[in-house]
């Protein structure tokens, strides 16, 4: 039988196979040995467990404009020459958003449709979407959706209501507010002639409950409310609350409210009269948050200045007057923890521009601007403190006058940059302020062009606060006290940044 001959080249080549083979079995074995077996039937992430964090911001923005003032009581009955009236009351409201918008529209509380905003100069890079109404109405509900939370987004909405006649005689405003659970309000007197309603909005599907808590001037105790303080405000409804009958007899009020379940808006209607005499009227919005530093532009051309201060703790507080050139003392005092002071500040110098409150415990603070008229009549303004921001504008209701105030609450010279848009969001002009160090600065709207409808403020070093004061030329001619203030909206949509610690894997 033959043999068959060995092919020698096939031999080597299963041998040498044969080996790396045997390699890798003994290196397999060998990791298994070494590496860690897991701890558990579960199988672990890819990589190292570390905090995910993922930047979030606001992309709804909803905001209530209150109806044009109105009286508390308005029954007519008696002699006609004692009875109340609103007199030739008029209104007027303008809507603005900034930025990246996708849509804006405008319901009434009930949803019924009132319009949409419209950038009618989209060619240019303002981005500024405008409508103009009034608020004749009643409340107003803006809804706006946000195409990204940068700094110059977001929305500035405000109206105005003024009179020559009857007990509303002079000017009112108030910028449109956010929803919120909590709100918190410093408030003039509820002395004899004040009436003071809390309104409450809910511009959502579900019904919630509201706790209203008050502190006077009378004590450092919170006041036992003459009426209920808890209010059920209904679905896409109002509930209004008479501050003045709650807590009679306060030189100023300071007053919280709180929803338990959903965010609501709240301003407060305040009118006052001396006899027949109508001593002025105004909304009131919600106060700045506590600071040491304050500052509260506002008081050029005013009659009359009182501070209203409020703070958690016993403090040390100076009031100054902000020129443009610098700080001028105006008084000092000491507040009480829990217990609301008025100081009266006076007439201010002819060059102030604003009120800087300096204190060695945080504290509220507003101010109330009075301008007289003739016959006794007169008129004032609630100015609230304002956080400053890197962007934030004002909408300027048509058929009024504006005035741009702004005080340098910083211990350097600061800029910041001016622009005024049309009513079609079309950029009118721009202008740079230089303010020295505590500093100040007003301007006419007119400087910045024609038919302004809409102011925004630059200002990167957030060192500037501003507000801008209203009037009308036809009130002035007839002798009739007016004033009013409209604060900025920040165009910087909430942002917040939320953590995680990732445990990927499948339960085996």
């Amino acid at each position: 039988m033959n043999e068959r001959p060995v092919n020698s080249g096939l031999t080597a080549g299963k041998i040498a196979t044969g080996a790396i083979t045997l390699v890798a079995l003994v290196a397999l074995l060998v990791g298994m040995i070494v590496v860690r077996s897991l701890p558990s039937g579960v199988d672990a992430a890819a990589a190292d467990s570390s905090v995910i964090r993922q930047s979030v911001g606001q992309r709804v923005s909803v905001n209530y404009c209150p109806a044009r003032m109105t009286l508390a009581d308005n029954t007519q009955y008696g002699d006609s020459a004692y009875q109340t009236s609103e007199g030739d009351i008029a209104s007027s409201s303008r809507y603005a958003a900034f930025g990246s918008v996708y849509s804006s529209v405008l319901t009434g509380l009930t949803g019924d449709d009132k319009g949409e905003l419209e950038d009618k100069d989209p060619a240019d890079d303002s981005a500024v979407h405008l409508l103009a109404g009034n608020a004749d109405g009643g409340a107003i509900v803006q809804t706006t959706q946000l195409l990204d939370a940068n700094n110059g987004t977001g929305v500035s909405s405000a109206t105005a209501s003024w009179a020559s006649s009857g007990d509303l005689r002079g000017i009112a405003a108030s910028g449109c507010v956010d929803a919120g659970l909590d709100h918190s309000f410093l408030l003039p007197a509820t002395q004899t002639g004040w009436t003071q309603r809390l309104v409450i909005a809910n511009a959502t599907a579900k019904a919630t409950t509201v706790n209203v808590q008050a502190w006077g001037t009378s004590s450092a105790d919170r006041l036992s409310l003459a009426v209920a303080g808890t209010v059920s405000v209904a679905a896409n409804g109002e509930s209004t609350v008479d501050l003045s009958a709650a807590a009679p007899g306060q030189d100023a009020l300071f007053v919280t409210v709180s929803s338990r379940d959903t965010p609501v808006s709240a301003v407060v209607r305040v009118v006052a009269m001396n006899g027949l005499n109508p001593q002025g009227n105004d909304y009131v919005t919600a106060s700045g948050q506590a600071d040491q530093r304050i500052a509260l532009p506002g008081v050029k051309g005013a009659q009359g200045v009182k501070a209203l201060l409020f703070g958690r703790s016993d403090a040390s507080v100076t009031l100054s007057w902000i020129t443009p050139t610098g700080l001028a003392t105006a008084q000092e005092t000491r507040i009480d923890a829990n217990k609301v002071q008025s100081v009266d500040a006076g007439a201010p110098p002819a060059d102030a521009i604003g009120l800087a409150v300096t204190a060695d415990q945080a504290v509220n603070a507003s101010l109330v601007v009075t301008m007289n008229g003739d016959g006794g009549q007169s008129d004032f303004a609630v100015v609230p403190g304002v956080a400053r921001a890197v962007s934030s504008a004002v909408a300027v209701p048509d058929q009024v006058d504006a005035t741009v105030n702004l005080v340098n609450w910083d211990r350097e010279a600061s800029s910041v940059k001016v622009s005024a848009f049309d009513a079609d969001g079309k950029l009118l002009g721009t202008k740079q302020v230089d303010l020295t160090a505590n500093g100040a600065a007003s301007l006419s709207a007119e400087d910045l062009g024609q038919g302004v409808a809409a102011i925004k403020v630059d200002d990167e070093g957030q060192s500037v606060s501003w507000n801008v004061t209203l009037g009308r030329k036809d009130l002035a001619d007839r002798k009739v006290g007016a004033i009013a203030a409209l604060g900025p909206r920040a165009l910087t949509p909430l942002r917040a940044t939320i953590g995680a610690d990732p445990a990927l894997g499948v339960i085996g």
